[in-house]
């Protein structure tokens, strides 16, 4: 199409693919639909107010009751597993990526990412088995290609 788009933004809570695909509808002459927000907001503001078993079950209510608010893409709760990660809270960050992988089993990102959150939490048996659920759920993704690298290093360290 001959057509190049770069989009930068510093809001969390929409979703930059609907955002895309909406320029693109423009470009292509259709209209612009509203884009969902973000559930990571939500479930963090939740999690900062109670707790992040809140949090999930406020998830899954609204994914039951409000399907087309929110995003409720896997890739929602890595954008908040990752935060949550950087503020090294562990615990909270471990729910959401096991939660990723509860509503998409076969999501390799959240078994590498979940994987990535035991090895920072110094669970090394526990970084280990999501390693290798990452490599098992899509060995040829970049998931499971780099899970495969910190099995070998994980390995090499015992």
């Amino acid at each position: 199409e001959k057509k190049c788009v770069i989009l930068l933004s510093n809001c969390a809570n929409e979703s930059g693919y609907e955002l895309f695909e909406n320029i693109m509808k423009i470009y292509r002459g259709g209209t612009w639909e509203k884009p969902r927000k973000l559930i990571a907001d939500t479930l963090y503001t939740v999690m900062q107010k109670s707790s992040v078993a809140d949090a999930i079950r406020v998830y899954k209510n609204l994914k039951k009751t409000d399907s087309t608010a929110f995003d409720y893409s896997s890739s929602a709760l890595e954008w908040l597993g990752e935060r949550l990660l950087l503020f090294k809270d562990y615990e909270a960050a471990t729910a959401i990526f096991k939660l990723a992988t509860e509503v998409n089993p076969d999501y390799a990102y959240g078994y590498f990412y979940l994987g990535h959150v035991y090895e920072k939490w110094g669970k090394l048996p526990e970084a280990i088995e999501a390693y290798q659920m990452a490599v098992t759920k899509d060995k040829n993704a970049r998931s499971g290609i780099d899970a495969a690298f910190q099995l070998q290093y994980l390995k090499s360290q015992k």
